[in-house]
């Protein structure tokens, strides 16, 4: 119930003043509610005992009647400005715990991101959110004010009658208590099981959608259905349950509103028979009693869904809580080096480390290739050196040319990276390459596509550089898609460049061009890049061997013999 208390706590910090105004209204309306039948009860009862003038105003028909118009009017007008104020504070909280969620989201490191499959982010953002709307809304306001209603007239009948008060408390607090109560426990483990099961099915069905090409080659597209279809049948058969306790509760319910109501005419009449209450005072208990049961409906409900509240507030509140220091912007420009003790790397615990104790220092600069076979680590590296990967052991640091301790510095805006997936996006052109640098203007991404070897392409498209791109770069080849990629690179004109694999794909014309760009644009910084080819490694000064099952090896460009060993491994394209 942790999470659920911080979410609450975040209700009054948000918007104090609104939540406690809504909480007020409701309170007052439910009390009015009732006053207005109590009030309509007393003022009937002694219109029935044919009272003179005299005698009404000793009764106190006339400030009856005068109630009964306050109570009917407030009732209308609180109670719609109860929802009007309470939504409109739950909206505007929502919104705000939305936009804290995706700072949170934006915040967490690639090394959990990576953890989470698609669509869970998303439901994050928007089933969870939107289920804890309930807690104020269908649990705690309802809470409240039947507590604040029941209290108020249990202390008028106890005035009365403290017999009829005891028996009213005992029939009407099992109702308002001892249900909910009931239905919280049964909706705190159910609503878990249903919160977990749409998740399921949201995700199967996205794997579903996304993957059906793939099932359908490997053959697994009946498997994934089979796999729909059962979450579905769990989900029906979950929701049916939820449905089952529901309307058990509200027998009950009605039944205890109803033994209620019928106690409070028996003991009503029965008073007013033994002249211990005159007919107002009998009538007056009999209808609050009948308003305060109509408090009792809303609160069972929202307890039966706690569950799901609790399950979406669980999943947020690390979110919110995710510690991570403020960006600084970097305050010095110039090439950086990169430093690793130590390091090792495994993408799980039961998998083999890639990287076992790998120690160097690249010295700002530096050009370094590095090169082996697939699954020797070379793309690990990259990620381990721009923060996108933690190692596993050992420590990895970015730091200034100017510092003889090499002491880390916050790289932000100054790395730039060329993964060999191009993470591309449903926007123009000029918008996927402005990604990170806004404040660029058109001339120069024109010029960041030129030298990534782009200007045919933007030629080629009717609406050129403003030509609309479909999902993932949906409308470009794969080799366009990672010069795409790299032109960013060009217009951030990063300190230090990490580079996978950057003329994958490519002709040799175009890759001897692309090299030759990105030669001159990367004078005076440092350049690590991982390679296959004899091509890349012209950009090297010192190149990094890696053989799985053998310690790295540096080999310097000075050591022709060496040198040259090296390169017969590579292919010439």
């Amino acid at each position: 119930m942790k999470a659920i208390r911080t979410v609450m706590a975040l209700y009054w910090q948000q918007f104090p003043g609104w939540f406690a105004i809504g909480l007020i209204l409701a309170i007052l309306s439910a009390i009015a509610g009732v006053g207005f039948l109590a009030a309509a009860g007393f003022y009937t009862g002694a219109a029935a005992t044919g009272l003179t003038a005299t005698t009404a105003l000793l009764f106190g028909v006339l400030p009856a009647g005068i109630a009964i118009r306050i109570f009917a009017i407030y009732r209308t007008i609180g109670r719609y400005l109860e929802r009007v104020i309470s939504h409109n504070a739950m909206f505007h909280f929502l919104t705000s715990l939305r936009l804290a969620v995706y700072d949170g989201i934006a915040q967490l490191k690639f090394e959990r991101l990576r953890r989470y499959r698609s669509g869970e982010l998303l439901a994050r953002l928007t089933s969870d959110i939107d289920a804890l709307d309930g807690l104020y809304l269908r649990v705690l306001m309802p809470m409240f004010a039947v507590m604040a209603a029941l209290l108020l007239f249990l202390i008028v009948f106890l005035t009365i009658s403290p017999a009829y008060a005891l028996v009213m408390f005992a029939i009407l607090g099992t109702a308002a208590f001892v249900l909910p109560w009931r239905a919280g426990v049964t909706g705190l483990k159910l609503g878990r099981h249903l919160a977990i099961t749409s998740e399921s099915l949201r995700l199967r069905l996205i794997d579903l959608l996304r993957g059906q090409h793939e099932l359908v080659l490997t053959g697994r597209l009946q498997d994934q259905q089979a796999l729909v279809d059962r979450a579905g049948s769990k989900l029906s058969f979950l929701q049916d349950k939820l449905n089952r306790y529901d309307l058990r509760g509200r027998v009950l319910m009605t039944l205890l509103g109803q033994l209620a109501i019928v106690g409070a005419m028996l003991m009503a009449a029965y008073a007013f028979k033994q002249d211990e209450i005159s007919a107002p005072a009998a009538l007056f208990l009999v209808l609050a009693t009948f308003g305060l049961t109509e408090l009792l409906a809303p609160i069972r409900r929202g307890f039966l869904e706690i569950g799901k509240s609790r399950r979406a507030a669980s999943r947020m509140v690390p979110l919110l809580q995710n510690d991570v220091p403020a960006a600084v912007a970097p305050v010095k420009q110039g090439a950086l080096g990169v430093r690793m003790d130590g390091v090792q790397f495994a993408y799980s615990n039961r998998a083999e480390p890639v990287l076992k104790d790998l120690s160097f220092c690249i010295q700002p600069g530096e050009n370094i290739g590095i090169v082996g076979p697939s699954g020797s680590g070379k793309s690990t590296i990259l990620l381990l050196a721009c923060g996108l990967l933690e190692p596993t052991q050992g420590s990895v640091a970015v730091f200034d040319g100017d510092q003889i301790d090499h002491q880390p510095v916050h790289a932000a805006g100054r790395l730039g990276v060329l993964t060999q997936r191009a993470e591309l996006f449903r926007d123009s052109l000029e918008a996927n390459v402005q990604l990170g640098r806004t404040d660029t203007c058109r001339k120069d991404v024109l010029d960041a596509l030129d030298k990534s070897q782009l200007s045919a392409l933007v030629n080629r498209l009717p609406d050129g550089i403003d030509s609309q791109l479909g999902n993932s770069g949906a409308g470009l080849s794969g080799g366009e898609g990672r010069r795409l990629a790299l032109a960013r690179t060009f217009l951030l004109d990063p300190d230090l460049w990490l580079l996978d694999e950057v003329t994958e794909g490519l002709d040799e014309d175009t890759a001897r061009t692309l090299i030759a760009a990105i030669e001159q644009a990367s004078k005076s910084k440092t350049m690590i890049f991982a390679t296959h080819k004899r091509s890349e490694v012209a950009l090297a000064n010192r190149i990094l061997v890696l053989k799985p099952g053998f310690a790295p090896e540096w080999i310097e460009r000075n050591n022709a013999q060496a040198w040259t060993t090296m390169l017969d491994g590579l292919r010439q394209n």
